[in-house]
């Protein structure tokens, strides 16, 4: 087991940040007297945590977030870093229950040697009613892309991947990535590697082996190539999502995953891990 980040708690959405520290989302028991299932009730809240990476390469111990992102209000997670422009994007949700989540993606900058108050982007991302969740960043001859995943109205069918052009605080209105990324069925979890053009999702519609698949598709803005399982190595039955890619090791990242074998609370696939991809 990942012992320096997985509990019987949830854990997701682990990225690398410049070779130095891991951030990622967990969630923290509030009170478990009410219910014997209290990770399924408004008794929790996901946190941003993060793990230090030591000149040997191990990890540290796993210890919260202290950049000013995580609130005692709001389900925090999902972060995005952004290295060209200095800043990181992540979601906040209201705390009810983890059925029906609905995020805002928000924005955090760094100035003068500390990460700005964060701020929520505008409707041309974050529709009201909707969610719109699990930012990453893509950059190509200078430009900037958000990517996320969305149900917003206007898509292919349930959670889609858009975009959106980012300049400097602005957010151009965002667009579909169409077919042949988005299906009638989940997309989710996008993540950009900018060394290799690659994007990598989790799908429950393509072709695969069970629950979220991981796939990959090349391109970028509105061009990209047929999607690809990434294979039974890597993929499983069970729910199978946000891969990410080390910046400085593109054959280095990790995954999330409720396979058997993970830490649970309830049953042995309730949960989620995170597995390192070394």
């Amino acid at each position: 087991m990942f012992v320096n980040f997985n509990t019987e708690n949830s854990e997701s959405g682990a990225v690398m940040i410049e070779d130095s520290v891991v951030l990622f989302a967990t969630i923290k028991e509030i009170n478990t007297s009410q219910s014997d299932n209290s990770i399924f009730e408004n008794f929790v809240l996901q946190q941003i945590c993060q793990v230090n990476v030591k000149k040997n390469g191990n990890f540290s111990g796993s210890k919260l977030n202290r950049w000013g992102l995580n609130s005692h209000k709001k389900h925090t997670g999902n972060v995005a870093y952004d290295a060209v422009n200095q800043c990181v994007y992540f979601t906040y949700a209201d705390v009810n229950s983890f059925a029906d989540i609905q995020c805002n993606i928000y924005v955090s900058h760094f100035v003068g040697g500390k990460w700005s108050t964060p701020k929520r982007l505008s409707s041309r991302v974050n529709v009201p009613g909707f969610t719109s969740t699990q930012p990453t960043v893509a950059h190509k001859d200078g430009n900037t892309l958000l990517l996320y995943s969305s149900n917003r109205p206007g898509g292919s069918g349930g959670m889609d991947i858009w975009y959106s052009i980012v300049n400097g605080d602005d957010v151009s209105k965002s667009v579909n990535l169409g077919a042949p990324v988005n299906t009638p069925g989940d997309e989710i979890t996008p993540f950009y590697c900018d060394r290799t053009g690659e994007l990598y999702f989790s799908s429950d519609y393509h072709h695969g082996y069970g629950g979220y698949d991981v796939f990959v598709s090349r391109g970028f803005r509105d061009q990209w190539s047929e999607p690809q399982n990434l294979g039974a190595s890597l993929n499983s039955p069970a729910n199978d999502i946000y891969f990410t890619v080390n910046k400085n090791d593109t054959l280095a990242g990790f995954l999330t995953s409720n396979r058997k074998g993970s830490y649970f609370l309830a049953d042995n696939t309730c949960c989620n891990d995170i597995s390192p991809r070394q």
